[in-house]
């Protein structure tokens, strides 16, 4: 359940920014959303939404592992 791999980044961006959270679902599971959309997307209400930016392909390591930390309680 992801968008388009060559959905545009402006478009990508607005999802991520939609308040619609199943958007910005879909924003997170994109291979192709830029990295400010996913730094934006770790911080969402939602859990699903910041749990699957985390683990974007693209996100460094050591912001996985402070979402982590952050979400183990």
């Amino acid at each position: 359940m992801s968008l388009n791999h060559s959905c545009p980044g402006e478009l990508l961006e607005r999802f991520a920014r939609d308040p619609d959270p199943e958007l910005r679902l879909n924003a997170a599971l994109t291979p192709s959303t830029p990295p400010a959309s996913l730094e934006l997307l770790l911080r969402d209400p939602d859990t699903r939404v910041s749990m699957f930016a985390a683990e974007h392909h693209s996100m460094p390591r050591h912001i996985k592992a402070m979402w982590q930390l952050a979400h183990d309680t």
